[in-house]
């Protein structure tokens, strides 16, 4: 059985801010973050397959935004 903090190893569990991003093309997605690091994603629809997918900010828009929310931004990055 898996311990409590375990329990979504491997897996994100973001939350909706109430902020949203405009791209270029002139679609409004809302921003989700992650509580633990402070990075935040725009979930996306491939056009290609229809599958879902979080599209990671830039780190200056993540620090921004978990600033608002009052999340402290320790993202180092990708784990290899």
């Amino acid at each position: 059985m898996a311990s409590p903090s375990n329990a979504h190893k491997g897996k994100m569990v973001l939350t909706k801010t109430p902020y949203t991003k405009k791209l270029s093309n002139g679609d409004v997605y809302p921003i989700y973050i992650n509580k633990e690091t402070g990075k935040c994603y725009l979930k996306r629809v491939s056009k290609k397959t229809g599958k879902e997918y979080n599209q990671g900010l830039s780190e200056e828009e993540s620090k921004a935004v978990a600033a608002k929310m009052g999340i402290p931004y320790t993202y180092k990055g990708r784990k290899k």
